[in-house]
This record gives structure tokens, C-alpha cells and sequence, in this order.
């Protein structure tokens, strides 16, 4: 079965950083539940009021910068439920669409104060907030060996050209 978007939430996901829509699209598939976006990019002023409600307690949050999103699963009765027992099962779907898109991912139900089981954002680390919200093509740096590589032995060095660009690269 192929899950589609609703429109609540393919309006959620507009302006997220494209990193965090690939893990969504890939989570939305392999997740046991079905799901919905609740929140994606917020401006200043929602962002003031959740805090002023007690709803979100910074103004720092990464849904102003598009690397965040809060989800709520849905229940067998075919409504959204804010019950952990359905966040113990979403989540680790999150985090292995994570891992298969190769980015890292945070869950608040994992902090230890201000649980947060609906939220999932980019690490920090790998993702800081004035990073650019689109990819940059990595480009490799050459890799110096005692000698240079040849025959069969270039795989190593391209792999290792490969794995430098990876953690050069901006994010």
C-alpha cells in the first residue's frame, strides 16, 4: 500500500529543509502507522505563542528554520492520537527513514525533560540553523597517502576523497 500526503499536511511540509521532506516521504511508507504533519516552519509570532500557552518553552525552536516537524499518528479508529503507545511505534520508523537517508535525526520523546513525541528535527550538529536549506553538490578533496594510489588500490583512495567531502560539506 502506497500512503499519499493529505493536504493539511503537504502544507505542513512546505518550506522544510529537504533532508528532513526526504526522511517524511520515506517514513510516511515504512512506518506500521499512518500519520499526519502537524507543524513544519512557523514564523516568530506562532512561535511567540506556543511559548506564551506553555506549549513549546524556547524561542529558539527549529521549526523557525525549517528543520523540524511535529506529527501525530493515527489510531486504528482512523483519528490523530497524541498516545505514546502510538509514538513508540512511529518513531522508530522516523528514525530508521532517518538512518536509511543518511541524516541525523532527533526525537523529543527521547530528551530527558519536556518529552516532546510529536517532534522530529535535524540534529543540530550535522544541521546548524544558518545553514542554507538547500543541498550544495559535495565536491572531493584529494586525500594524501605515503604514495600515490593506483590499480587496484584507487577504490581506497576515491573512498576516502568521498568520506572527507562528506564531512566538509554544508549542510
Amino acid at each position: 500500500m502506497t500512503r499519499k500526503w493529505s493536504a493539511r499536511s503537504l502544507g505542513n511540509l512546505a518550506g522544510i529543509h529537504p533532508d528532513l521532506r526526504r526522511v517524511m516521504d520515506r517514513a510516511l511508507q515504512e512506518s506500521p502507522v499512518d500519520f499526519i504533519v502537524i507543524e513544519g516552519l512557523r514564523n516568530k509570532a506562532q512561535q511567540a505563542e506556543l511559548v506564551k500557552s506553555g506549549a513549546s518553552r524556547t524561542m529558539n525552536s527549529r521549526h523557525l528554520t525549517g528543520h523540524a516537524v511535529d506529527l501525530l499518528p493515527i489510531g486504528l479508529d482512523g483519528k490523530g492520537a497524541f498516545d505514546w503507545v502510538l509514538y513508540r511505534q512511529l518513531a522508530p520508523a522516523v528514525k530508521g527513514a532517518a538512518m536509511a537517508e543518511n541524516v541525523p535525526l532527533d526525537w523529543g520523546g527521547d530528551w530527558k525533560s519536556f518529552r516532546d513525541g510529536p517532534h522530529f528535527q535535524l540534529n543540530r550538529v550535522a544541521y546548524p540553523a544558518g545553514a542554507p536549506a538547500v543541498d550544495q553538490p559535495m565536491t572531493a578533496s584529494p586525500v594524501m597517502l605515503e604514495e600515490p594510489a593506483s590499480g587496484k588500490w584507487q577504490w581506497l583512495t576515491d573512498l576516502l576523497a568521498l568520506i572527507v567531502a562528506w564531512f566538509k560539506r554544508d549542510k
